[in-house]
């Protein structure tokens, strides 16, 4: 059985607002241990739930105008998640300001939404893949007197092909890095063609060598030939000499 001291410690992680869930827990003197961790542990989750992973969670298929949001930062959530789902990738585009500066919209575009600078581009010695081809999707968000964001405009078709759920993240990995693989595919080719050649290279050396090998013993054959006859030719010489003195006495 459980304390009441120690009912009292667990509800220690839980918001003091919720006075009755630990009356709850004190009372519950009769449950075990496990029971009350259990019941603690859902309570704390979803205490700390953010509003963020609610909206992630509970959102819509799609935007619609009208749909209120707590926060521009949770409408972006909301946005980003409709992207992942659809597959296309949101880029935060023009803000709306009061004088001092506070936001009161927004815009959240598709990454492909606009064309690029081409004065910009010509000055780069290695350009990256064109990733933006004038794509219209979008959502405007406004402050409200509320203060919620209220979306008053939403643009659903995309000018381009979409990546599915989740693939939007790597195409565009892939875009902007295709000149990077391209690149590395014929330096792999290079290399490839390097050891070819290098193998090609090494048999003619050993070709070479067993050559010189070959030519080495038959001229080291030749000079001890040489070097026989003539140890032969002094031999018969000194013969020769010999017997002219036997002869002369």
């Amino acid at each position: 059985m459980i304390h009441e001291a120690e009912a009292l410690k667990l509800c220690s992680c839980v918001p003091t607002s919720n006075a009755n869930f630990a009356i709850k827990i004190i009372n519950s003197k009769s449950q075990s241990f496990e029971n009350l961790q259990e019941l603690t542990a859902g309570k704390v989750a979803a205490n700390l739930e953010s509003p963020r992973s609610r909206i992630y969670r509970n959102s819509p298929v799609e935007p619609y105008v009208g749909q209120e949001f707590e926060s521009e930062a949770e409408a972006h959530a909301f946005y980003n998640a409709y992207a992942t789902s659809v597959g296309f990738i949101v880029r935060v585009s023009k803000a709306r300001s009061r004088i001092d500066n506070s936001a009161i919209g927004r815009i959240f575009v598709c990454n492909k939404e606009g064309y690029r600078m081409t004065g910009k581009r010509e000055n780069v010695l290695r350009q990256r893949a064109e990733t933006r081809v004038g794509c219209k999707a979008m959502i405007m968000v406004r402050k409200a007197k509320s203060g919620s964001w209220v979306v008053t405009h939403f643009v659903k078709e995309h000018t381009h092909p979409l990546a599915g759920p989740g693939g939007g993240r790597r195409d565009f990995i892939y875009e902007q890095y295709s000149g990077e693989r391209d690149r590395i595919r014929k330096l792999n080719q290079q290399l490839t063609a390097e050891k070819k050649r290098s193998v090609t290279y090494k048999r003619h050396l050993e070709l070479i060598l067993e050559h010189i090998d070959e030519y080495n013993e038959s001229l080291s054959k030749k000079i001890q030939h040489i070097v026989d006859n003539v140890k032969e030719m002094e031999s018969k010489e000194e013969q020769s000499q010999l017997n002219f003195q036997l002869a002369t006495l």
